[in-house]
């Protein structure tokens, strides 16, 4: 993840202009002033400042306006190309999540032909389906904030709206273990409590905001001395690795959570004393804190065609090494201990570095095509999405597995038709989700702060910038 830039941008949805009985006289707008975008607004300027004392609550109450929200969830206007390219990055390692999940959750008496999914955990291709946990760190590059709360409220529901031979348990351990620690997902603590109790798969936000936390012991120093701040990162870096090493040394794990050839005890207790845990995870937010300081000092390197061959060929070659390097053990013949601890220690820090240098090169103009594809606006509308789709797809698959009424088959095509129902029915609620719960509570929040801070709720809508 890299900090934001140093700026601090409030905005609010349009809404019509409420009547005003006078209109001051306005001096005619310098050429900078007109070069900014017309939906940024000075919330200082007296002309838009909120004249009556119904402003709040009417920009509350049309914070839940589906005509507009839906039209903010599709709107493609550009917020910068940095921007842009995270947005497609963040949507093709969303469908990555659901990919392997979709295997992951999978009742695996449930399936015929059981005894292939050994034979497609040796083919070298699937290695992205089951060395697919590495893929949950590109998202420790960027930054994820969800609305927790709607999760919990629809797991309550859950046992309501379904039914099947396997709905009780599949769907009970679930709703019964969110009953008894739905505080620990509000408080952010759910990875520290073992395993995680409700929901596994929120461990990562919880990560996400005790590295929100732990940043600033980063962030101030390299705003006053780089050098110390750099200096600090590093010595998160090595803590890290030499913790994720230790700890599979110590408990004798495998190199990395290779779900189809280790026993589940051995699984689970590998994601409950490592996986979920933040050290293990904390080199490759360093790799993205790097990486976010480089492109806020120098937003437009000059990268010379040298550095750039050689920057795509190390990134190539640390994301292949970081998916295929544990092919051997999914194959049952795993190279030396040593081997497998340097590849758990480091694997995650090198596929961070590789997504790290994709970020920087397609920000300063030499991503190509790759740079093109990342920054499409259909990719924009999709990572609004992102957030709502990581929290609720787990509930479409439980949903899934639950009404089944019959054997399914463990063939590559019958995964393929999960899957893509699984992408597209998690977007669909995911859309609703957004347009009726995130934008209004975003809005909202927005609103809130603005009064808080004592100034006056803008009466027209538009976004809202402090200068």
């Amino acid at each position: 993840m890299y900090p934001d830039f140093p700026s601090s941008i409030t905005s609010v949805s349009r809404c019509p202009e409420l009547p005003v009985l006078t209109q001051p006289e306005r001096k005619q707008p310098s050429s900078e002033e007109s070069s900014k975008s017309e939906e940024e607004i000075d919330i200082e300027d007296p002309d838009y400042n909120f004249r009556g004392a119904a402003g709040l609550p009417v920009q509350l109450l049309k914070s839940f306006s589906v005509y507009s929200n839906t039209k903010k969830l599709f709107e493609t206007r550009s917020s910068g190309h940095m921007m842009s390219v995270v947005s497609g990055m963040k949507v093709l390692a969303i469908l990555w999540v659901i990919l392997g999940h979709t295997g992951f959750r999978n009742h695996l008496f449930l399936m015929n032909r059981l005894y292939t999914i050994k034979d497609h955990a040796v083919d070298i291709t699937k290695q992205i389906l089951f060395n697919g946990s590495i893929n949950v760190d590109t998202f420790f590059c960027i930054t994820l904030v969800t609305p927790l709360t709607l999760l919990l409220l629809l797991t309550f529901l859950m046992p309501l709206i379904g039914s099947g031979p396997l709905w009780s348990e599949t769907i009970t351990p679930v709703v019964d273990k969110c009953r008894q620690y739905w505080w620990t997902n509000l408080l952010f603590v759910q990875n520290l409590v073992k395993p995680v109790q409700c929901h596994s798969h929120t461990w990562y936000i919880a990560c996400d905001f005790q590295f929100h936390v732990l940043a600033v012991a980063v962030f101030l120093p390299l705003l006053w001395k780089p050098v110390l701040g750099l200096a600090i990162i590093l010595t998160f870096a090595i803590v890290s690795v030499a913790s994720s090493i230790f700890i599979t040394w110590y408990y004798q794990f495998p190199p990395t959570l290779l779900w189809p050839v280790i026993h589940k005890r051995e699984l689970w207790d590998m994601l409950s004393k490592l996986y979920y845990q933040p050290h293990h995870h904390l080199s490759t937010y360093c790799v993205g804190l790097v990486a976010g300081y480089i492109l806020i000092r120098k937003r437009h390197l000059n990268l010379s065609l040298p550095v750039q061959i050689a920057g795509w060929t190390l990134a190539a070659c640390s994301n292949m090494v970081s998916l295929y390097g544990v092919y051997n053990w999914s194959r049952g013949v795993g190279d030396s201990q040593t081997v497998g601890l340097l590849y758990s220690g480091l694997h995650r820090m090198l596929w961070a570095a590789g997504i790290a240098w994709i970020l920087v090169a397609c920000i300063s103009g030499k991503g190509g095509i790759i740079s093109q594809l990342l920054s499409w606006n259909g990719m924009k509308v999709l990572d609004r999405l992102t957030y709502m789709v990581y929290l609720l797809h787990p509930l479409v698959q439980y949903a899934y597995i639950g009404q089944l009424r019959h054997n399914t088959d463990a063939r590559a095509i019958t995964f393929l038709y999960m899957y893509f129902g699984h992408v597209i029915i998690s977007y669909v609620l995911a859309g609703f989700g957004v347009v009726l719960f995130e934008i209004p509570l975003m809005r909202i929040q927005k609103l809130l702060l603005l009064q808080r801070n004592g100034q006056r709720v803008p009466d027209d809508g538009r976004e809202v910038r402090h200068d």
